[in-house]
């Protein structure tokens, strides 16, 4: 495309085009007007605002055509009009234009002037113009251009050629064919194998021979055996050391009461001396020694530095009674009678062992549990020998592992258990 610029004396442009223009130049010989139009004679009709085309009309064969309802116009009018099996362009009053004959262009006021306008009766103030073959006119009225152009008919361009259908008949068959085939093999019902709920295949029992672990050497078991230790001997039913006595306060009436620690501490432990009595054997300085001892509380000799109870005062008391207080004191530790009884290791002296009663001693010089011949039961007392119970002994070997399972297969199991893993995830959160 390139801009074509108006030339003198061109009076076919509208006044409206001004500077330059762009179209479409050919690029190849004219077509043969024989191969598009026919013999049939048209006329054709252009309606253009400016540089813009409002319609564009091919009447054949010719006969009269109205502008009306395009543009700035008021009233309809005729842009050509057919008279005796001529074509007469119509020039309204007011209107300018030119026609183009054979490369020739005149305006409609110089063919008014030669007399070439006859008046026009189906419009006031209108005039007529006869079209030769191959005229143009172009004619400016109402901000509108109008251009009328005999012409011929153009060719009807043809639908298509007829389809041969017996060119398709066996694409046709074949297609059906190729349904017929589908369909059985939708319908046809699976083998039986496939029915079968076995997954055991003939290839499984040599699953065992390829896929063998490598042989390992187990480690020698790690015995827990321990050797029994050496137990001294004893005598048999020893008495606890010591002389049994009375808990209580040698100045104090018979009343029935158990004695008290002050404090608060939930465990209550007796003192190892008494301080009363300390200061009364020893001086200042041995009263000052004795101060972390415990002053009118019960004492032993197996208790603490300092004695601690829960009891609101300290009282010397029997070991049980019914309310706190001080009392002369019985039910000590002893053989017989409430308390917690004799019994201790009898360092230095002898036990009842052989007193002949049960659970005296065995036959031989040594007597009690230990390393001697001394047995419990065996001899006067009658009781059955010792029942031993086994010894249980622990071992860890090596553990063997043969095959295994693929990564497939447990990719596999998991994906098929997601659903239950996110649905047990979800319930914790």
């Amino acid at each position: 495309m390139r801009p074509a610029h108006r030339q003198d004396g061109d009076t076919s442009m509208s006044t409206q085009q001004m500077g330059e223009r762009w179209g479409i130049t050919a690029s190849a010989p004219p077509i043969n007007p024989a191969e598009v139009e026919t013999g049939d004679t048209a006329v054709e009709v252009v309606v253009m605002w400016g540089e813009s085309v409002l319609l564009v009309e091919h009447v054949s064969p010719p006969r009269d055509v109205m502008i009306e309802q395009v543009g700035d116009v008021s009233e309809p009018f005729p842009a050509v009009v057919e008279r005796g099996g001529r074509l007469f362009c119509v020039v309204p009053a007011g209107a300018t234009g030119s026609v183009k004959v054979s490369g020739e262009t005149r305006t409609f006021a110089e063919l008014s002037e030669e007399g070439k306008l006859t008046p026009f009766d189906g419009l006031a103030g209108a005039s007529l113009y006869p079209l030769p073959d191959g005229a143009s006119a172009q004619v400016e009225h109402a901000g509108l251009s109008v251009i009328v152009r005999p012409t011929y008919a153009g060719k009807t361009v043809a639908a298509g050629a007829p389809v041969v259908w017996r060119r398709y008949a066996w694409v046709g068959v074949s297609v059906g064919v190729h349904a017929l085939l589908l369909l059985a093999f939708y319908f046809m019902p699976p083998h039986t194998s496939a029915l079968s709920l076995d997954t055991i295949s003939p290839t499984d029992r040599m699953v065992e021979y390829l896929d063998v672990a490598p042989e390992t050497v187990p480690d020698e078991p790690v015995s827990f055996e321990q050797e029994p230790a050496e137990e001294s001997e004893g005598e048999a039913g020893q008495a606890h050391e010591g002389e049994p006595g009375d808990s209580g306060r040698e100045d104090a009436p018979q009343t029935n009461r158990r004695f008290a620690i002050q404090g608060n501490d939930r465990t209550p432990q007796m003192a190892r001396e008494n301080l009363r009595e300390n200061m009364a054997e020893q001086g200042a300085i041995g009263a000052v020694a004795a101060f972390m001892g415990t002053w009118n509380v019960p004492t032993s000799p197996y208790g603490a530095d300092q004695a601690s109870g829960y009891d609101a005062f300290n009282a010397i008391g029997e070991l049980m009674g019914d309310v706190q207080g001080d009392s002369f004191g019985r039910h000590g530790l002893g053989m017989l009678g409430t308390g917690h009884g004799a019994g201790g290791t009898g360092q230095g002296t002898y036990g009842v062992g052989r007193l002949g009663t049960i659970g005296s001693c065995g036959q031989g010089e040594d007597c009690g549990h230990g390393n001697g011949t001394g047995r419990y039961g065996r001899g006067i007392g009658g009781l059955g020998p010792r029942r031993t119970r086994p010894e249980v002994n622990a071992r860890s070997t090596g553990a063997t592992v043969m095959g295994g399972l693929s990564r497939e297969a447990i990719r596999r199991v998991v994906q098929r258990n997601l659903s239950q893993v996110r649905f047990c995830y979800e319930q914790g959160l």
